[in-house]
């Protein structure tokens, strides 16, 4: 074999290797006394979270892609605060803009009863949440527990240094999966229809889930029972009527929760989140309580808080009417803004909501969750951040806390 090739064949190899990451420093709590499930949503220590691949896991792991799905589960051992689980399953998750390679720092569900049939401590899974787009580790635990203040059903959240086969993979966010027991705590009755509103790929593009007529099944049901999306049907086609009527009639009126949704609304216009319903639609959920209207939430915070280095501490985004009058924005937005009583309750949940957010209660978890978190983000050895980037980002979200009154600019 000639040298040139040998030469080439070895600059192959190291394109295709993994990329090399230094060991962080070691930022998760000591053990604790694990007395129900609290002690893994908590504001007040890092858990760590042993994961244990064999080499064929690896490999199927490495072979995910962006836009591959479904993806693959693999076996894997865990353990959690030095608590042995045993066999759970592991796939990636994420999409555009959070998706990374598994030799990089990607996100994860654990399936925690795929292999024994038995919940950890109740639960049936976990998602761990790389915040890549969050150079202070505190943005999508603020924004869950924002939506929660007003009484919006959101997920809690906590924080594990994850470690891979002794690899340190860093500081994660744990999010609360919303599954049937999610659902049993957040509503009178949790066994209704929960779906999933995001985006499903035509080729390569993605296009945006939004109640339609002949579009209704390309939302995931992700809890309850297959009906034919018949729950599904009955909203579009009460949008189609708002649309030709220029208001929510009774029926529509009857089948929304519309208070709860202005306030969703108002919570992602004061966060700055222009990733969701707000602008979307995106990143959220709706629930088919029985006998109850519908109420939408949110799924996957990270564009709350878009503050970077250079940035002023006001991320509120600017309501603007026409996207709505011009047909844009999700269906929901638009019956609702075009409706004047539905409009008059948007208009009355402005100074509503950022009075709660700004009672001081959002800051103070702020300020604890930045002692938490600061030296793991600091120290992730995966960070997509500089330090100067991290310190600004979140110097800049704790200022806007304090401030409060800033969300007031935008309309």
């Amino acid at each position: 074999m000639s040298r040139a090739l040998l030469l080439a064949l070895g600059l192959l190899a190291a394109a295709c290797a993994p990329p090399e990451y230094a060991a962080g420093a070691e930022v998760f709590s000591p053990p604790t006394e694990h007395i129900g499930d609290s002690w893994l949503f908590s504001a007040t220590r890092i858990n760590r979270i042993d994961l244990e691949l064999d080499a064929d896991a690896v490999e199927i792991l490495r072979s995910e892609r962006g836009f591959s799905y479904p993806r693959n589960t693999v076996r894997s051992v865990a353990t959690v605060d030095a608590e042995l689980i045993g066999d759970v399953g592991v796939r990636l998750r994420g999409g555009l803009g959070s998706f990374r390679a598994f030799d990089k720092k990607p996100k994860f569900e654990l399936d925690l009863n795929e292999f024994t049939g038995e919940r950890f401590y109740g639960l049936e899974s976990l998602s761990l949440n790389n915040m890549i787009t969050d150079c202070s580790g505190m943005r999508e635990a603020l924004a869950y527990h924002a939506y929660h203040l007003l009484d919006v059903p959101s997920s809690r959240t906590g924080f594990a240094q994850l470690f891979i086969n002794g690899q340190d993979y860093g500081l994660y966010l744990v999010l609360e999966s919303q599954d049937d027991r999610w659902l049993r705590r957040n509503f009178l009755d949790g066994s209704g229809n929960l779906y999933d509103g995001k985006y499903v790929y035509s080729g390569y593009w993605p296009t945006m889930v939004d109640f339609s007529i002949g579009r209704d099944d390309w939302f995931d049901l992700e809890e309850g029972t297959d009906i034919g999306f018949t729950d599904i049907t009955q909203i579009s086609r009460a949008v189609e009527r708002a649309d030709q009527q220029g208001e929510i009639d009774d029926d529509f009126a009857a089948l929304v929760d519309w208070e709860r949704l202005a306030s969703l609304l108002r919570v992602e216009q004061w966060l700055g989140d222009d990733d969701g319903l707000h602008e979307g639609p995106n990143n959220y959920r709706v629930y088919f309580e029985p006998g109850r209207p519908m109420v939408v939430h949110r799924w996957d915070t990270d564009g709350s808080f878009p503050i970077s280095a250079g940035d002023d501490a006001a991320p509120a985004v600017a309501f603007d009417a026409s996207k709505w009058e011009q047909g844009d924005g999700s269906s929901l937005s638009r019956s609702c803004l075009a409706d004047s009583t539905c409009r008059q309750r948007w208009s009355e949940q402005k100074s509503a909501v950022a009075d709660v957010l700004s009672d001081g209660r959002l800051l103070a978890l702020g300020e604890q969750l930045h002692a938490l978190v600061e030296e793991g983000v600091l120290g992730d050895p995966r960070r997509y951040c500089g330090e100067d980037e991290d310190a600004v980002s979140a110097e800049a979200i704790l200022a806007y806390l304090a401030a409060g009154e800033l969300a007031a600019t935008s309309d």
